[in-house]
Parts: C-alpha cells; structure tokens; sequence
C-alpha cells in the first residue's frame, strides 16, 4: 500500500564531510559551484575585503578586478576552457554585475546581467545561464522602455553570451506557459537545462527543461521547490524542500514515486546546508565550514531498496502542501484602505497535526 505523505517517513542520513575549511573573522560563505568538469570551487565575502574564490583545495584563486575594486561572488561559475565568471545578483541602472576572468585570474571585460538574480549556470557548452527572482522579474518595471532589465527578469530565466548578448529568454519561448520566479537551475549530463520554477498556471512549483529552444515541463507540480535540484536519467532530487534544509526529496522519474531522506551530521544533529550545488548526479553541500558528498548515489544507498510500502508519490505530496497551505495564516490587502487584513484561514482539524521534520531552524542563503 502507498504511504500518505504525511506518514511517510525522512530516512536519516550522517555524511561524512569531504572536507574542512578555514574562513577569516567576519567573513560568510557567498558562492559554490560545479563546474562543467566537475571541478568544485567556493567564496565567501567579507566586508571591506570583498570575495575571495577558493578551489577544492583550499587555495585560494587570485581573481582581481583593476584598481582592486571589490566584487561579490555570490555567483561563481567556471566556463570548460577555463575562464571564470563571477555575477553579483544585484546592481543599479546598467552598473555592471557579471565579470570575466581569464583562466589565469587576469580581469577580461564585465557586462550587465539585470538585477534580482537567483541563480547562474554555465554548461557544457560554455553558455550562460541566468535565472531571477521576484525582484528582478516584478521591479524590471520600474526601468525605462528599452532597458535591458526590462527583457531580462521578466523572462525569468535567460541564456546570454559572454558579452550579456540574449540568446534564449524562457517566456517568449515558453509563450502561453509562462514563469514567475525561480528556485533552483541545473544541467543533467546530456547538457539539458533543468529549472524548479513558481509556474503562472498553478501559482506553484514545477519542474521544467530546456533544450536548444525547446520547452518541457515534466512535473507541472513538483513536490516542492527546493534551493537545490539535481537530475540524473532515473531520479530527481530536490533539496531543502518545504522550508526544512535539512530534507531532501527524491522522485524516482518512471514511477514519480518518492522518498525522503533527513540530512545528519557525524553528531546526529540535523544539518542544514547553507549553500548546495548540483550538476547531473553530483552534489555538494556547505555547512559551516565543511564540504559535504551529496551525490545521488550515496543517497540511494542510504535509503535502500524502494517498495510500495516506503514510499510515497509526488500526487501525494502535492494535495499534502495544499492542504498545509490551506491552514496557513495569510494576509489580504484591501483595496479600498490599502489596509492589510488577516484572512481566516480553513481550522485545522483536531488529530491532523503537520509533519514533525525538526531541522533546527532554518538557514539563509550564506548565513552560517
């Protein structure tokens, strides 16, 4: 018999840290990556410092802007002939925000990448790959007609050159099927474009590709939205779904079946990544300041077999987050005051209390 949602259990699961580092006072972790080949790099900012880019290693990787102006590398992504970019996600007027560098360090040229940017990807191919949230998408308004703003976050998610030149925008391709915001972007190992997105039809997540120019949504809801998304030819992965970073959703792709797993750290505390980065079936995770392996394969081991009795479906989890909406306070805005009054939401019923998955307080983009 299929389990409910509700009832179905988060597999705990200690991994082990890959690796520590060491990170100045006052300094925060600010970007982590996979690149094309696999290569992993990380930054963390500080103020008056700016960002400094570090390699798997630990070393650090000498990226200078001229007359050492600081940068932020919330967004660091390296292209396959060795180049970097570095994209900050907010900027002002045309001020640009994504920079390039060469594979030696040295500054190149920086264009403008709008503003209100969610998350940055470079594939196989050397494109580029950028996706926005609400701030970028709604506040693009607020430029001029004819400022590059104005194409750039209300598409959601574009492909650029690497001179900010469009090559690709998702809603005026996607037409009538259009997005709002997104959560989380990623390539699979055949280099299609994989995005977790709030979808205009349902107002909801959805899990959607792009392929040269073509569109595909293959969930039109998705279990949830995720900070992360991995793909990989039989599963998907959302991590940190439902506001608790420390889950993880795994979809199986035939049976859109899923189980879930419960992050644990080597003290069997929840663990609660700040940052995770995804490409095809790899996967790492920063936590304070140790790298984690999250790579699928590890995460099918520690859930074992798969049964009707273990596990549960995305339909399933849809109705479970619509219902847990439906009991959520909200608030309206009345339009003839401008007032904002509370919206009585549906009671819920005595004996249905919500899952009990403790992650330990929630994490900020960065915040460790």
């Amino acid at each position: 018999m299929t389990l409910g949602y509700r009832d179905l259990p988060a597999i705990p699961f200690a991994v082990a840290s890959a690796r520590r580092f060491a990170r100045p006072a006052g300094a925060r972790w600010s970007g982590l990556s996979i690149g094309p080949d696999g290569e992993v790099f990380m930054s963390h900012f500080a103020e008056g410092v700016g960002s400094t880019v570090l390699g798997v290693n630990g070393d650090p990787i000498n990226l200078k802007l001229p007359n050492s102006t600081t940068f932020v590398a919330g967004h660091l992504q390296r292209f396959v002939d060795g180049r970097w970019l570095v994209v900050d996600s907010r900027t002002e007027d045309f001020e640009p925000n994504a920079h390039i560098f060469t594979p030696d360090g040295t500054f190149s040229h920086a264009f403008y990448a709008g503003d209100g940017i969610e998350t940055v990807l470079i594939d196989a191919a050397d494109r580029i790959w950028i996706g926005y949230y609400d701030e970028g998408v709604f506040g693009a308004g607020d430029y001029p007609p004819g400022h590059a703003a104005r194409e750039f976050g209300p598409n959601v998610l574009v492909r650029l050159d690497d001179h900010g030149q469009m090559e690709f925008a998702f809603n005026y391709a996607a037409r009538g099927r259009k997005i709002w915001a997104i959560y989380a972007l990623t390539s699979d190992d055949d280099n299609r474009i994989w995005l977790s997105a709030l979808s205009e039809r349902v107002f909801a997540p959805a899990l959607a590709s792009v392929d040269g120019q073509a569109i595909e949504f293959t969930l039109d809801r998705a279990p949830d939205g995720g900070a992360a998304i991995s793909v990989a030819s039989d599963h998907f992965v959302f991590f940190g779904g439902s506001d608790h970073p420390c889950m993880v959703t795994i979809v199986e792709r035939a049976s859109r079946r899923l189980r879930l797993i419960q992050l644990r750290d080597s003290d069997d505390r929840p663990l609660s990544p700040a940052l995770v980065a995804t490409r095809g079936g790899m996967a790492v995770a920063l936590h304070d300041d140790a790298l984690y392996r999250l790579d699928l394969e590890l995460l099918l081991d520690a859930l074992g077999p798969w049964h009707e009795g273990n596990s549960s479906t995305v339909d399933f989890a849809v109705r479970y987050m619509d219902e847990e909406a439906s009991y959520a306070p909200r608030s309206v805005l009345t339009r003839s005051t401008g007032a904002v009054a509370d919206d009585r939401s549906t009671p819920r019923p005595p004996g249905n209390a919500p899952r009990d998955d403790d992650c330990g307080g929630a994490r900020l983009r960065g915040d460790d």
